[in-house]
């Protein structure tokens, strides 16, 4: 049965990805749309949409058939792209997005370990097992050749359009990564083991941050200082039984004060211990606030979007039903990690279901949720119980959102009613604008 059911099938060979990178769709803004670029053994490049994961572009990378296994790229996909790619044997192919089949531009002595396209301009950086980091044009004409210390595990470039450079990272089999302008170095740091991968960009609201892998599985994670410059080419570090003791500077205004504050240390902790406790109070004291008034705008910092939230509760009694309506009024951004908690004394009220975790809110989207609420009544007269005050009969709607950090939350708003509104059957919609939120 089985041959005669794939007895006229098409024989096809599936090949092996050998290399993959992305390219922006649009723009290269901080979080632009982008695309998936695999290389594969029998010398295909094919370009797939992230979004509906379909080709959207497939061509040869030369005309008879090579392997990569190094690949790099610059451009944005709707204007124009170029393509790099290495194989084995050392050779360097171009691809551009016009073209249909890519061009052989060059060949090393030696096989290459990383291979980088600058993206301003447009040079391609090698790094050979020769111990040597060339510059080549698209051209395949050699531009410069620099001797490296040891061999280089691997390379990434660090494009800093704020200071209008671009360097080369690269990470050498000595625990080092040095960062190169051209021929220049002009820094370097030691690590704690060899760096096996790299990569530069944004994470979180740092715009430039170096991530490395290390051999041993390590993730290090190096923030650029805003105030770092790269114009000077750095010297020789001195051997420490050379370096010169650094004379410590005087402060005897601090010194004064040092000394009054042991002299009068027990005066000075109290007091210390007074403003923070004041600090504390305070603090609790505009939380409970929020948290009782329905109108509550606490940020917490989450500054991205504004959310509206909708509320209405129908029912004859003792069981409700609570309709929620959460709106994102923004235009951009998302509102992930939502929870919502409903709060409430147990001896008057009955949640089922207290709490929601709520999906992804999309910008300009709506989510509806409903609550069950059983109100507790007395089973001899099948009213409310004489003890329902107005401070417990208080239902409280709370939004949070939780922090990934630490496993933490923070609450965005919360919304109350009552038994004695409930009574109604009915409530009108009430309407609460979170901003800056999420």
């Amino acid at each position: 049965d089985f041959i005669k059911q794939h007895a006229e099938a098409k024989l096809e060979r599936l090949a092996n990805i050998t290399a993959m990178t992305i390219i922006n769709r649009t723009s290269s803004d901080s979080k632009p749309p982008s695309c998936l670029i695999l290389a594969t053994e029998n010398g295909d490049i094919f370009m797939v949409d992230a979004q509906l994961f379909r080709v959207i572009y497939h061509a040869k990378l030369y005309s008879h058939e090579v392997t990569p296994i190094l690949m790099s790229v610059s451009g944005l996909f709707d204007t124009d792209f170029n393509i790099v790619a290495s194989t084995s044997e050392g050779y360097v192919y171009l691809l551009r997005k016009a073209w249909l089949e890519g061009h052989e531009i060059l060949q090393t002595e030696y096989p290459i370990i990383s291979l980088t396209l600058l993206p301003v301009d447009q040079t391609i950086i090698v790094a050979t097992e020769e111990q040597e980091l060339s510059c080549y044009s698209k051209k395949g004409k050699k531009l410069w050749t620099i001797e490296l210390e040891t061999n280089a595990k691997c390379t990434v470039p660090i494009y800093l359009p704020h200071l209008g450079i671009t360097l080369v990272a690269v990470a050498l089999g000595n625990q080092k990564v040095q960062f190169y302008s051209q021929t220049m170095l002009v820094d370097e740091m030691k690590v704690k083991d060899n760096v096996s991968a790299m990569i530069f960009g944004r994470l979180g609201q740092e715009d430039h941050v170096l991530s490395l892998v290390t051999v041993k599985g390590d993730l290090l994670v190096k923030i650029l200082k805003r105030t770092a410059e790269f114009n000077q080419e750095i010297k020789p570090k001195t051997p420490d039984n050379q370096r010169m003791p650094r004379k410590q500077k005087k402060a005897p205004k601090f010194n004064v004060l040092a000394i009054k504050n042991k002299e009068k240390a027990i005066a000075v902790f109290n007091s210390n211990q007074a403003e923070l406790l004041n600090f504390r109070l305070t603090v609790a004291r505009a939380a409970v606030e929020t948290l009782r008034s329905a109108e509550s705008t606490i940020a917490g910092g989450l500054n991205s979007a504004e959310l509206k939230l909708s509320a209405e509760v129908c029912g004859v009694g003792p069981e409700f039903r609570l309709f929620l309506t959460l709106e994102n009024l923004s235009t951009e951004h998302e509102a992930p990690n939502l929870r919502v908690l409903l709060h409430a004394d147990t001896d008057h009220y009955e949640l089922p279901k207290p709490t929601a975790v709520l999906p992804i809110l999309e910008a300009g989207m709506k989510m509806e949720i409903d609550f069950e609420v059983i109100a507790v009544l007395d089973p001899e007269t099948h009213l409310p119980p004489p003890t329902l005050t107005e401070e417990n009969s208080m239902v409280r709607v709370i939004l949070f959102k939780t922090v990934t950090i630490k496993t933490s939350i923070r609450p965005v708003t919360a919304w109350n009613f009552s038994s004695s509104v409930i009574s109604r059957y009915t409530i009108n919609p009430h309407h609460y604008v979170i901003g800056p939120a999420i």
